[in-house]
């Protein structure tokens, strides 16, 4: 799988870079890796895509990748019903299979690893070119580049006012190019994005939510006639 080797060769890169005492001086990290990736497959491009920050880890053996309407389980079967009428993909920035964010992928995974990753999940973005990307984890929505101290992918978001009801549920923004700032992971490579005019739509994580605080299907179909996206 192409994407695979891309985060495979991606690491190796890291290694390279670290030397073998990688392993003694992050050693919670190695049984991290070993755990391989998660990814979904058959995202196309221009329409809608749905982004986390990273798999869960279940303590079962790696799966075979699948589609995203092909996932199963209480947080895939909200999102599934909201964009049932839409031809959605799913990627996780980081596709590191660690169920602990805060406690364990933040804790274990060093800044430099996640900047190697992170450009590689980028330039996937780069290529699926989708018109809605909707981050469903809000505490993470500053790897695309909401926090100017801390711009990561560095994408220039502009504020997008939405209806009430909708925006008591998310932040839009519009994507409207790359920050100029060398803090950015791909500063020296890219002056310019597939991305501008695309829109970027953040929301919490769904399935910790009361039924009445989550988006419904409704909701999504209200965000997409705003944006005319079919």
């Amino acid at each position: 799988m192409r994407l695979e080797k891309e985060y495979n060769a991606a690491i190796d890169r890291w290694k390279n870079d670290q030397g073998e005492s990688w392993k003694k001086r992050y050693p919670e990290l190695e049984d991290i890796l070993k755990r391989g990736f998660w990814l979904c497959i058959g995202n196309k491009g221009g329409g809608i895509l749905l982004s986390g920050v990273n798999p869960s880890f279940d303590g079962k053996e790696k799966a075979e990748p699948i589609p995203f309407h092909d996932c199963s389980g209480r947080y895939w079967n909200l999102w599934k019903r909201n964009l049932a009428f839409y031809d959605a993909g799913y990627i996780d920035l980081f596709p590191l299979r660690v169920t602990k964010q805060k406690h364990e992928f933040e804790k274990y995974v060093p800044l430099k690893l996640k900047a190697e990753i992170l450009r590689v999940t980028q330039r996937e973005l780069e290529r699926l070119k989708p018109q809605l990307i909707i981050h469903a984890n809000k505490s993470s929505a500053f790897y695309y580049g909401t926090k100017p101290d801390a711009p990561w992918m560095g994408y220039d978001l502009e504020r997008v006012e939405l209806p009430r009801r909708l925006g008591e549920k998310g932040t839009l923004y519009r994507i409207n190019g790359l920050l100029n700032d060398n803090r950015r992971i791909n500063y020296g490579d890219d002056s310019k994005t597939k991305l501008e005019g695309s829109h970027l739509f953040v929301c919490s994580m769904q399935s910790r939510l009361k039924s009445e605080e989550r988006i419904h299907r409704d909701e999504i179909t209200q965000l997409c006639e705003y944006l005319n996206i079919q």
